[in-house]
């Protein structure tokens, strides 16, 4: 396969997140682009890559290369703890796509991650509240990213809550007591990726037209973490 040049991207930062020893895997849709059509899905908004919460003690230096790679990074915390960082190119305007990477936490059989859901805009397009909601989002989007401003940013707690909920990204462990590297390219994938597959998408062999993970993912919950996990707030 050719390289494209989000593909480049992808294969940078899993290269990088090897030289800093922090475990990863190539997460939901690009793990079913790459595994299913040996590339990453074209209508992608995304490229997904997953770490444990314990790689969080290594992170800072990776994050520091990636910043002088000509990366903004973005990040998302839910009561205080970091759950995701988006590595933004800071040339995106030329359709390379943002890079998630997502912190995932064990919780018994479970591994976990929260996930940003925006709210419903209830009111009419064109209407006052509906453009102070839109100035709102403005302003939290320049806001992350500020980096001096962005670490006191939560998800559950003003201003981001009036823009955003918090759900959860899940899955049994089971699936990533091991990891595996690609057979043809370079980066780790679980080595039960064809059961992972299943319980996120179904027959994930079949590509699907019409795709909504708040309603037709196997592996998202429309709940927080404590609510998922302990049944309560």
């Amino acid at each position: 396969m050719a390289y494209n040049n989000n593909f480049d991207k992808l294969v940078y930062i899993t290269n990088l997140l090897e030289k800093y020893n922090i475990e990863y895997w190539i997460d939901s849709g690009t793990l079913l682009g790459i595994m299913r059509d040996g590339k990453l899905l074209p209508n992608d908004k995304d490229i997904d890559i997953s770490i444990w919460e314990e790689g969080l003690s290594k992170i800072d230096p990776f994050l520091k290369e990636v910043a002088n790679s000509d990366y903004t990074i973005t990040k998302n915390a839910y009561r205080g703890n970091v759950f995701l960082y988006s590595l933004i190119p800071n040339n995106n305007y030329d359709n390379q796509i943002i890079i998630d990477l997502k912190i995932f936490a064990k919780s018994g059989s479970m591994i976990y991650c929260p996930s940003v859901v925006y709210r419903e805009i209830k009111y009419k397009q064109g209407t006052l509240p509906y453009r102070l909601v839109v100035l709102v989002n403005k302003l939290i989007y320049r806001m992350r990213l500020n980096k001096h401003i962005q670490q006191y940013l939560r998800e559950d707690r003003f201003p981001l809550s009036i823009v955003y909920r918090v759900a959860t990204w899940y899955a049994p462990s089971e699936y990533f007591k091991s990891f595996i590297r690609h057979p043809e390219y370079s980066f780790y994938i679980p080595e039960k990726w064809r059961e992972y597959l299943v319980f996120r998408y179904g027959d994930w062999k079949k590509p699907v037209k019409k795709w909504d993970h708040r309603t037709d993912d196997g592996g998202y919950a429309n709940k927080t973490p404590n609510e998922l996990l302990y049944g309560k707030q």
